[in-house]
């Protein structure tokens, strides 16, 4: 490894996540920015390894618009590479590569909220199909789009000079890309006269050094045999020309032709729509709401009409039995008043005449005493006399 200028050396159970971020904030501010993926040994060892690689790009670049305070447009393609052609994953459709030299790959872009859509266009493709994933990211305040490409050459061969196997489908053009990279670089030891293809019209400009490129080279710590020894050379010798790249990145612009600008303004126009669809919906789930809750107390608001007009009923009812109750009672208690009344003149006649009585018992005693003493002596007795 001392043979080559690396400039990060990471194991395979190490995760670092500052690069890819840095690249996804480049994307997102206007820049374009790109990541090779190419590996040389086992590919079922190395397989997961960048499979998870993709993810963290995916994942990151997620948490960025979710948390963005732009309205950013996100698009995106994904497309298998062979020397000739392309597919199209979304679509399932092939297109010439001689086609997207001329036409570019913009028109293929699909606008998306999510990076799933991504995800799921490539978490099971086929892995014997170099991949190229691009996503164009539009800041409709700022006036900005970056651009975010990943591209995985599986298990490229660089060298022009070794026996090339039948089975590699970009075998010719990732010699094309390497003699353009010899031929742009020091030494400038190739002079490139191929013919123009598709990998090389698509990163021509990243290996010139005017937009950012990040190279993630999967090599195994042990060499099985000299094809993989060949192949592991080559990627290094790959890595290091590139890592002489002087980057100078400008921003895009989003250039405001009167198509552009029409385009804008019918987005604007169709999200005000939209928002104020949604809008309206909320305020007509919010009425339907109100109105229900209304009806429900108006039903409410009848029943507790009815108890109360049973209970008045009831209370009414109870008024009269105790005004019944207190006539009966007043008139019982005059009877009870009169009869004591009467009991009481009673009871003074009866006073009255035992007093009478008591009087005149008085009297005869009186007169008994005053005739006592005369009558003593003649053997009567007064009282007994009297009372006879």
């Amino acid at each position: 490894m001392s043979a080559w200028d690396i400039s990060h050396h990471m194991k395979p159970a190490s995760v670092s996540t500052k690069e890819q971020e840095n690249l996804v904030d480049y994307a997102l501010k206007g820049y374009d920015v790109a990541t090779i993926s190419l590996s040389a040994g086992n590919p079922e060892a190395i397989k997961y390894a960048k499979l998870h690689n993709l993810q963290l790009y995916l994942n990151i670049l997620q948490w960025k618009l979710d948390h963005s305070p732009s309205e950013t447009v996100m698009q995106y393609v994904c497309l298998s590479l062979t020397d000739d052609y392309v597919i199209d994953l979304r679509r399932d459709k092939i297109h010439s590569n001689v086609s997207l030299c001329e036409k570019g790959i913009d028109f293929l872009l699909k606008k998306s909220n999510s990076v799933k859509d991504i995800w799921s266009k490539v978490e099971y493709v086929d892995n014997k199909l170099p991949l190229m994933i691009k996503v164009k990211l539009v800041d409709k305040k700022r006036l900005t789009q970056g651009c975010l490409i990943y591209m995985d050459l599986l298990h490229p061969s660089f060298s022009s000079h070794e026996s090339l196997k039948e089975s590699e489908q970009l075998k010719i053009s990732c010699n094309n890309l390497y003699n353009a990279v010899r031929a742009v670089l020091p030494p400038h030891d190739c002079n490139f006269v191929g013919k123009s293809c598709f990998l090389t019209q698509e990163l021509l400009e990243y290996i010139s050094g005017r937009k950012k490129l990040t190279i993630y080279a999967f090599l195994q710590d042990c060499i099985e045999d000299e094809s993989c020894l060949n192949n592991t050379i080559s990627c290094l010798d790959f890595i290091t020309r590139l890592k002489g790249i002087t980057v100078v990145m400008i921003k895009n612009k989003i250039l405001l032709t009167k198509e552009t600008f029409e385009n804008i303004n019918a987005d604007n126009e169709k999200n005000l729509i939209n928002d104020l669809q949604v809008k309206n919906n909320m305020l007509e789930n919010y009425i339907d709401k109100v109105q229900t809750n209304n009806n429900n107390l108006k039903d409410q608001l009848a029943r507790q009409e009815t108890v109360i007009g049973r209970l008045s009923n009831e209370i009414n009812q109870l008024h009269e039995q105790i005004q019944y109750q207190g006539v009966e009672e007043k008139k019982n208690k005059d009877l009870e008043i009169k009869r004591l009344y009467s009991e009481n003149d009673k009871l003074r006649i009866a006073l009255f005449k035992k007093k009478q009585l008591i009087r005149e018992i008085q009297n005869a005693i009186e007169a008994v005493k005053k005739t006592k003493s005369s009558e003593r002596f003649q053997g009567i007795d007064p009282l007994n006399h009297r009372l006879q």
